[in-house]
């Protein structure tokens, strides 16, 4: 699958980060009621980050979940390439998919939320609830408007580093972590000579 982590907190709390194509499979195999997965913070808006964003959507509207899908994101350099623009345009894609459901199922859980902030942030705090605090800051990966989050929780730490190359801001604000998943995906050349593919 690909990229998604999620994250329990003794508070009950449960938050996704990413939601990559294939990732819904895993989250199923840990059996947790739909009613709790319920919030996804996006690193960026390439497919391996969000092509199970339907799965999720359909799976929990239907699973069980009562409240709209919460997601957090960047902000792109224009308004077409931020969340706010995905998270609405990906509504409109499954507008079919939501009018048949909500005629026969409650039509609050599917809506979403779309919690767009500046991806030009450094160590900026984009959730705060519950014990739970969340920064982001730029990260380097193809276009603007990706991201890397460090979520704090009763003293530990965790850094997201999303797909990104090594910068200035991942240095300086993953310092002192607990823990850090630093993605990447390493050039054509640089799979090859892994790989050993001639």
């Amino acid at each position: 699958a690909s990229s998604c982590f999620l994250f329990e907190f003794g508070n009950g709390e449960k938050l996704i980060f990413d939601i990559g194509s294939g990732s819904m499979r895993n989250l199923n195999a840990l059996m947790i009621p739909a009613e709790y997965l319920t919030k996804v913070f996006l690193s960026h808006l390439h497919t391996d980050h969000v092509g199970d964003l339907a799965a999720l959507w359909a799976g929990g509207w239907t699973g069980g979940r009562t409240v709209p899908l919460e997601i957090w994101g960047p902000s792109g350099s224009r308004e077409d390439m931020g969340t706010a623009y995905f998270v609405d345009h990906f509504l409109r894609a499954y507008n079919w998919d939501y009018m048949t459901r909500a005629v026969k199922v409650n039509p609050i859980p599917g809506g979403i939320v779309a919690h767009e902030f500046d991806f030009k942030g450094e160590n900026s705090v984009v959730y705060e609830e519950n014990g739970v605090k969340i920064t982001s800051w730029p990260a380097i990966h193809s276009l603007d408007g990706s991201v890397s989050y460090r979520l704090e929780w009763q003293g530990l730490s965790f850094v997201f580093g999303g797909d990104t190359r090594p910068n200035k801001w991942f240095v300086e604000f993953a310092k002192g972590a607990d823990f850090a998943i630093h993605e990447c995906f390493p050039t054509l050349e640089g799979l090859a000579r892994f790989n050993d593919w001639d």
